[in-house]
């Protein structure tokens, strides 16, 4: 079975990293936006969450100034927000942004 492009497999590797990252195996919410800002699709409690993609968007932004490496060729792979019930753990690939909502892990 031929796989078109290699986005499907691209797919479930990225998905397969998020269900394994999170060692109880939940995601409460995912979303994924656009370098533009848009999004692209969203689940859970996350689903068509503008404001969250926004202070994504926001974020990373601000970020992006601070997040430099000592030769400047590293590109930001991955970003956690924890907060004491859940973490917001933001990674990106060359044309989208991905946003996970799981649980604490010292929860």
């Amino acid at each position: 079975r031929r796989v078109h492009g290699g986005s499907v497999l691209i797919f479930y590797l990225f998905f397969y990293f998020f269900e394994t990252m999170d060692s109880q195996g939940i995601i409460l919410g995912s979303l994924e936006i656009s370098l533009e800002g848009n999004i692209i699709s969203g689940a859970g409690e996350l689903k068509n969450d503008t404001a969250t993609a926004a202070v994504v968007m926001k974020l990373l932004q601000d970020v992006a100034g601070v997040l430099v490496t000592t030769n400047g060729t590293e590109p930001l792979k991955r970003l956690t927000l924890s907060f004491e019930e859940f973490q917001y753990v933001i990674s990106m690939t060359i044309d989208r942004i991905h946003v996970r909502k799981v649980p604490a892990v010292n929860k």
